[in-house]
């Protein structure tokens, strides 16, 4: 009996491993490649808010957009459903860094992660807003004239609102209310083709912060083209918070000639900044 379970095993051994080979190359062909995410999430900064965006997935039944606190530990989860590529998620705390990602789920399989993206909400000068009428027909800067508040103001960012179809970068300058002349530091490249929602702002960041002074009048006002990206005219009407009041709309040709050419609450554009809390 021992001889003959001694001349056996190495024909069972070979049965086995002929068996393991085939149910395992049966495993190998059986195995799915991982999905790709979803491509060109970001994530921008607003007051109190993050506004995310990404491009279109092919056969999507939903997306889900995952935050945390910390990098890689993610502990909210929220449902979007096609054809929605973007979502603003509210209720956050300036001066918090929020971590994103986000998956695509299909009917067969859930994608894979996308790359990690962060944004850091921060005090908005506009807090709400009403749009005039729509139009491209003059090449000027343009947008508000401000008075600062008793406590000097950090700038951090500048920003141009969004109009569907903008697609073109303007620049966006503080400028001294007084002689007309521009800020030193005071001018950002804001790209509108990052412009995802109608009547959302799209910020760029300063080089450095530039803190305005205390008591003092200011224009900030976007580069406008005629024909080109359209924007609202001087029949907008904003509210804003109270680190400074505007005292009208703003108009300017070239040079350091600008006219006042709206009341108070009124702007072009409008333009927008984010501040860090005044000193």
């Amino acid at each position: 009996m021992i001889d003959s379970f001694v001349l056996l095993t190495p024909i069972l051994m070979l049965g086995v491993i002929a068996l393991l080979g085939f149910v395992g190359c049966d495993l190998i062909f059986t195995l799915k490649e991982p999905l790709p995410p979803p491509a060109n999430f970001r994530a921008i900064p607003g007051n109190e808010q993050v506004s995310l965006s990404w491009d279109p997935y092919s056969g999507a039944i939903e997306y889900l957009v995952k935050r945390g606190e910390a990098s890689g530990v993610y502990t909210n989860t929220q449902q979007v459903f096609p054809p929605d590529t973007s979502r603003a998620d509210p209720g956050l705390t300036n001066g918090v860094t929020y971590f994103y990602v986000i998956t695509a789920k299909t009917s067969d399989d859930e994608t894979q992660r996308s790359p990690e993206v962060s944004a850091t909400p921060i005090s908005s000068f506009v807090t709400s807003k009403t749009l005039g009428t729509p139009r491209n027909a003059f090449t000027a800067f343009l947008g508000m004239a401000i008075q600062v508040g008793p406590s000097p103001l950090t700038i951090v960012t500048l920003g141009r609102v969004f109009v569907p179809g903008n697609s073109q970068i303007h620049v966006v300058k503080i400028v001294d209310g007084t002689t007309g002349a521009d800020i030193p530091g005071g001018l950002a490249s804001v790209n509108m083709a990052n412009g995802t929602v109608a009547g959302d702002f799209v910020y760029a960041s300063l080089a450095s912060p530039v803190t305005l002074n205390a008591n003092t009048s200011y224009f900030v006002v976007s580069q406008e083209t005629m024909g080109q990206d359209e924007f609202h005219d001087n029949n907008t009407t904003i509210q804003t918070s109270s680190v400074a009041i505007t005292t009208g709309s703003i108009f300017g040709t070239g040079g350091t000639s600008y006219n006042v050419d709206g009341p108070a609450g009124r702007t072009y554009g409008p333009v927008d900044f984010q501040y860090s809390s005044p000193v």
